[in-house]
């Protein structure tokens, strides 16, 4: 027969180490819920009896939890951290939401001033323009009928010129 203060003993050693680990633990739960240990086990190559430990509060390996997170579609962010939505799917919206209106403004304009640079030297590319400066601003494309050269922009200047050359 167990003494109250054995049974206090046991539930001390079982239990998690600190508050980290319980939340880790508690999301870990609420990740394999609805799956049974052997599927878990089959999809993540580890044993039903690590997935049975698991469950039971022993901490898993970082392998696992990124398997289980393939598995059930939850975000490893939340799965390891507690940080953002539950669901991977949800992510990209939540990482939206964290940033600064006028850092996803700047990051906007570069991406599509980038993007103009290189719509104009494909355009140049194929013959449509007879000139256009290529995204490294010290090559100047110029087309000859159907043929190209690039020659060095030595004047650095970014004129184009739609006259034959």
């Amino acid at each position: 027969m167990s003494t109250q203060a054995e049974r206090c003993h046991s539930q001390v050693v079982h239990a998690p180490v600190d508050i980290h680990e319980a939340e880790l633990l508690s999301r870990l739960t609420e990740c394999m819920e609805e799956l049974s240990n052997v599927a878990i086990a089959a999809a993540t190559g580890v044993s039903s009896e690590s997935v049975r430990r698991y469950r039971n509060g022993s901490i898993p390996t970082v392998s696992f939890l990124i398997k289980l997170a393939e598995l059930t579609g939850s975000s490893l962010l939340w799965l390891m951290m507690g940080e953002g939505p539950r669901m991977r799917k949800d992510v990209p919206n939540w990482f939206l939401s964290q940033c600064c209106i006028s850092e996803l403004s700047s990051e906007l304009g570069r991406r599509l001033d980038r993007l103009d640079e290189q719509i104009e030297f494909a355009i140049a590319k194929a013959g449509l323009v007879n000139e256009v400066t290529h995204p490294q601003p010290e090559v100047v494309v110029r087309c000859k009928s159907t043929r190209m050269e690039s020659v060095p922009d030595r004047g650095g200047s970014q004129q184009r010129s739609h006259a034959p050359v």
